[in-house]
């Protein structure tokens, strides 16, 4: 499992949204990076970053599922069919589950339902009120808390499913 893990870790997506200077890099798993380009985000409002933002985690989502299979390509690890009910069950609530994570001041929230469709809610003022800077450091803190209550409900998952 070590190599799988090394593997992954050492995915890197670039992501561009079309017609924008809107860019994410992902590395390390859950380690997002965003910039909105030469003064961009004085220009823009909460609903339209809202939209961004989530538009960037879908795409995200597509490339790290794109490069979780290659990193699974020439491995012992096959994601097999579903062989029994459990099976199904799991793979049902798995794509359910609603996983959210918001930054440590609340002004920047994300949730998902099976880490599908993200939702971003973004604090009115929060454009006005925070610089760039401080703005990407609690999105990246919404992020993180995304991904690790996504790592929690899917362990809780499994051991409901097969143990």
């Amino acid at each position: 499992m070590g190599e799988l893990a090394d593997r992954l870790d050492n995915i890197r997506l670039h992501v561009r949204i079309p017609g924008t200077e809107i860019e994410a890099d992902l590395r390390d798993r859950n380690n997002v990076t965003i910039s909105f380009g030469d003064g961009g985000y004085e220009f823009l409002n909460e609903r339209n970053l809202e939209h961004y933002l989530a538009t960037i985690a879908r795409l995200l989502y597509v490339g790290w599922v794109r490069e979780y299979r290659v990193a699974i390509e020439g491995t012992a690890i096959v994601i097999p069919e579903p062989e029994n009910q459990a099976d199904r069950d799991y793979i049902a609530a798995r794509s359910e589950m609603e996983v959210t994570g918001a930054s440590a001041d609340g002004r920047v929230e994300i949730s998902a339902i099976g880490m599908r469709d993200p939702q971003v809610r973004i604090a009115r003022g929060t454009v006005r009120e925070l610089s760039e800077a401080e703005f990407l450091t609690r999105t990246k803190e919404a992020v993180e808390a995304l991904t690790e209550d996504y790592r929690t409900k899917i362990r809780a998952l499994k051991v409901r499913f097969f143990t």
